[in-house]
């Protein structure tokens, strides 16, 4: 049982044990003014809460990438829990650097450790830094979190392209819940605004079923026309399936073989899209238009 959630502190600022379980690298996705105490506030991609560096620390980034912060974003950072740190002259721990990316060796920075007196700190450069994403990597991607992912990380010029993307899938989900004969109009979140997408059920439910909706309904087998007794045809696809012994309403059935529907898969009902099929003279329609337009839900 991994308890390292539980170990969260209750904070609105990544703290020095949140690192107890060993260094973390963390990419810098925004980076705004705070307030006289704690005047720079740090979003982490990979972290909910804002990183408040001190000044010792906000010193090496510094020195590591230049003064304008708004630099900083994409840049990758690696935070460890240094126990010697002291406050009022007691160890109390506390967040800092080990590695930064964008170095090619070894940064060393003079820091105040106590009036008076100074040390050099020294930072390792941080391997392995990802690729970029650039406009071909935004055109080929269709994964909505991974969008979100480049968005948080991408400056102002990108973030348009990646927003420009996700405008263009939404069309095209759009346009394919009309051509199933979905009413109304598909809507998303916006993934610049919260990393997340949602597809409401209504739109879902209308997309082809990976299994056929013959598979789990007992009630869709038509005779295969054949002499094996253990084949049946599927009504909702038109496909000859091997039978399987299932349960329907809590009792054994007959049953097709879980399948994939095939090429003649019925239409889906503007109501309730795969969800209520029955036979109708060997046909599988949808209990609505069997009786007759009545809602069938």
């Amino acid at each position: 049982m991994d308890i390292s959630q539980t170990l969260a502190p209750t904070s609105d600022q990544l703290d020095a044990v949140d690192l107890l379980g060993g260094p973390r690298t963390f990419t810098i996705a925004g980076v705004k003014a705070g307030n006289e105490e704690q005047p720079v506030q740090i979003a982490l991609a990979e972290f909910p809460r804002v990183w408040r560096p001190g000044k010792s620390m906000r010193r090496v980034m510094a020195a590591a990438w230049g003064v304008d912060a708004t630099q900083w974003i994409g840049e990758r950072v690696t935070l460890f829990c240094d126990p010697s740190v002291k406050f009022g002259g007691a160890e109390v721990g506390g967040t800092r650097i080990s590695h930064l990316s964008g170095l090619s060796k070894p940064l060393s920075v003079p820091l105040l450790v106590t009036r008076g007196k100074s040390a050099v700190f020294r930072v390792q450069p941080l391997k392995d830094d990802p690729p970029s994403p650039n406009s071909a990597d935004v055109a080929a991607c269709s994964d909505r979190a991974a969008l979100a992912a480049m968005w948080r990380t991408s400056g102002p010029d990108l973030r348009a392209v990646i927003e420009a993307r996700v405008a263009a899938l939404d069309a095209d989900a759009a346009a394919d819940a009309q051509a199933v004969g979905m009413p109304g109009i598909v809507a998303l979140l916006d993934v610049t605004k919260t990393g997340m997408v949602f597809e409401p059920d209504c739109v879902t439910a209308f997309r082809p079923p990976k299994t056929c909706p013959g598979s789990t309904n007992g009630f869709l087998m038509l005779p295969a026309g054949a002499p094996a007794i253990d084949v049946a045809k599927c009504g909702a696809c038109g496909v000859l399936v091997p039978i399987r012994t299932g349960r329907e309403y809590s009792q054994p059935a007959q049953m097709l073989k879980i399948h994939a529907p095939g090429s003649e898969l019925v239409p889906p009902c503007e109501q309730h899209a795969w969800d209520d099929l029955v036979l109708d003279n060997e046909r599988a329609v949808c209990r609505c238009e069997r009786d007759g337009g009545r809602d069938g839900a």
